[in-house]
């Protein structure tokens, strides 16, 4: 495992010239996993842990010394154990143990806890229903067993080698973890020792702390479903704090000060957008900061207090609230070295003297830069793909386009010559989710797409986040209407502007977007000529109680929300509007898939038989939502490659 690790010692950046015509970038070189998916600096700033993904799709992490480039520790589970998340405590690491279910989800939190000195030494399971004893990093089962989750909350850097956890027991009742109430215990991550904190009552637990485990502040659900934040002054009781207007329950805790003062929340306003919250813990008082719509909210490490805002309307920005900052100063003054670029602080040492960045753009798949005050030195210590050449990538051009309606709706363009392209083949690409969003940022599927020469659009359609709450709730119930209108609105405006050729138009996508992509040429069977779709929905009701969604009470609530009443769920899903399609259709799933079951692509091949219409079917066996095994991905966009290349590629646009 050392030796996957040994490769981010050191960074070489490419400075030779680019080939005039350069050989086609190999479909493997976009898919490889990248040398570092996060890394953490360590509170001393002598050490870098680094994750990556390794053997299907499961996460290992690396700790290297940065004075050597020596790599002291890594952790590594079997079988479909990996690493979910990490942190430092001190000069330990402490693992949260999740396992994978393939790319286009988030590996799921078993609820245990490991840990392991930046060393490599003392590693132990430190809390889990799989018990203490330990070999290496294989996980055996131990006489101490506890039927219960945890979840890291963050270290009590006022209290070595403590750390604040959420633990959830088990309900005899089967509940799902997500409506088991949340008991906050201080834990020593060396020995995995606890000691009860307090109980705040609430389910889906939230919770920040300030360096002691003194000043809380909770969020989370009564067993109605009501939202309630609360605030802790030492060992005092649980009080409310009143919420201001709130849409849609969306509130979210952004920490609280090291020395408890103050804390803060962001609330998800009556007008859609969203404002940052002050709690001051003496005397209770709530005092709006700021609204926008903003991305996230930076905070420093010296002191906790929210430093600046990122903003991803279009080309990504920083909106600072404390100019004066030292931290916020820093962070300008790198912004600058990296003019067309994002720059993004990842954490500081507890001196303040040393900062990790992550430094990205559309063309640049990310490297992650060491700033050290005390030599007043920037440097790469840690690439995420060495092997891509930003130069050799093509420019992701923000747009905003005019709905049918008169909505604005942000996108971006990718292609060689930006909004100077004429007739060019087109590939929609619609988002998951579908409450998530596109980006201005490197895209492997997209810089793929861009390398065979077509023009990539992604429309951020009304549903999508990032947008405020009024944008996204736009595209409740609306799946199959407003936001596939939107997407057609969008494929219309760059046929319009001379960009598209209208005879070579193809629309594919992966999960919701599979969705779109099958249920757009129902829609407007007129307007494209292909459509390829993997892991996608096609039938929502029976969507609605299969997916593993529906497993969790909130999380199903919130689905049902989406896909609006049952009554529109049967209009509003592709298979009934299959005897429309005129377009060439690629079908694509996992036997395994659990987010969006295999039945899905079987009721839409059994539909598409019945009305005789043509596709071609892959199925990948034993592969879940996303893949796990990097030939099958290879495979698949090679089909995907080839079928677009039939259908819209060059001299495809006479074809019948």
């Amino acid at each position: 495992m050392k030796r996957i690790f040994a490769s981010l010692a050191g960074v070489v950046m490419a400075t030779a010239a680019v080939a005039q015509n350069p050989a086609p970038i190999p479909i493997a070189d976009f898919m490889r996993v990248p040398e570092a998916d996060s890394a953490q600096l360590s509170p001393g700033g002598d050490y870098i842990a680094v994750s990556r993904m390794v053997n299907d799709n499961k996460n290992a992490v690396g700790v290297t010394e940065l004075a050597n480039n020596k790599v002291t520790a890594t952790v590594a589970f079997g079988e479909r154990d990996s690493v979910g998340a990490y942190d430092w405590v001190g000069s330990r690491l402490v693992v949260s143990i999740a396992q994978a279910f393939g790319r286009l989800d988030q590996a799921l939190l078993t609820g245990e806890i490991y840990g392991v000195d930046a060393n490599g030494k003392n590693a132990k399971y430190l809390f889990g229903y799989r018990g203490a004893g330990t070999t290496g990093t294989k996980i055996q089962v131990g006489p101490q067993m506890e039927q219960a989750s945890a979840f890291m909350i963050a270290p009590l850097r006022g209290d070595p080698g403590h750390a604040l956890i959420d633990v959830r027991p088990w309900a005899d009742s089967g509940d799902t973890l997500d409506e088991t109430a949340g008991r906050l215990d201080r834990m020593n991550v060396a020995t995995g020792k606890r000691q009860v904190i307090d109980k705040p009552g609430l389910y889906s637990l939230q919770t920040a702390t300030d360096d002691f485990g003194k000043q809380m502040l909770a969020l989370g659900f009564d067993r109605p479903g009501a939202l309630h934040l609360l605030a802790r002054r030492g060992e005092g009781q649980w009080t409310s704090v009143a919420l201001p207007d709130v849409k849609g329950g969306r509130v979210s805790l952004a920490g609280v000060t090291r020395d408890g003062s103050a804390g803060y929340f962001t609330v998800v306003a009556g007008g859609g957008s969203q404002c940052l919250y002050q709690y001051t813990f003496a005397g209770g008082a709530v005092t709006q900061l700021t609204c926008g719509n903003y991305q996230s909210v930076v905070m420093s490490r010296a002191d906790n207090k929210p430093i600046a805002l990122t903003y991803e309307e279009g080309l990504p920005r920083t909106e600072y609230l404390l100019p004066d900052h030292p931290e916020a100063k820093r962070l300008k003054a790198i912004s600058g070295a990296f003019a067309g670029q994002r720059v993004t602080l990842v954490n500081t040492s507890d001196d303040g003297t040393k900062a990790l960045l992550r430094v990205d753009s559309d063309r640049n798949p990310g490297v992650f830069y060491l700033v050290d005050d005390t030599n007043r030195s920037l440097r790469p210590v840690v690439p995420q793909r060495r092997w891509i050449d930003p130069r050799l990538m093509q420019p992701m051009t923000p747009v905003s386009i005019k709905a049918g309606d008169g909505a604005e709706l942000p996108a971006y363009l990718t292609a060689r010559d930006g909004l100077k392209t004429r007739k060019a083949p087109l590939v929609v690409l619609p988002h998951g989710g579908p409450h998530l969003r596109d980006y201005w940022e490197w895209n492997r599927e997209v810089q793929l797409l861009a390398s065979r020469g077509y023009a990539v659009l992604q429309v951020n359609f009304r549903g999508s986040a990032g947008y405020g709450y009024d944008f996204e709730a736009a595209g409740y119930g609306g799946w199959g209407t407003r936001m596939q209108q939107d997407i057609a609105d969008a494929t219309r405006w760059a046929i319009a502007q001379g960009i598209a050729d209208p005879a070579r138009v193809c629309i594919y996508g992966a999960s919701f977007g599979g969705y779109s992509a099958v249920m757009s040429v129902a829609r407007e069977p007129d307007l494209y000529r292909c459509a390829a779709a993997y892991a996608g929905v096609y039938d929502l009701d029976p969507q609605a109680g299969d997916s593993d969604i529906a497993k969790s009470r909130y999380s199903s609530a919130e689905f049902a929300e989406s896909l609006g009443d049952k009554a529109g769920r049967r209009e509003q899903s592709p298979v009934t509007h299959v005897g429309k399609i005129k377009a060439a259709l690629l079908i694509a799933h996992g036997t395994h898939d659990k987010r969006v079951p295999f039945s899905q692509a079987k009721r839409l091949r059994s539909a598409l038989d019945q009305a005789k219409k043509p596709y071609e079917w892959v199925e990948y066996a034993g592969e879940e939502h996303g893949f796990f095994k990097t030939e099958n991905e290879i495979d698949f966009y090679t089909k995907l490659l080839a079928f677009l290349d039939k259908h819209i590629g060059p001299g495809a646009g006479g074809k019948g």
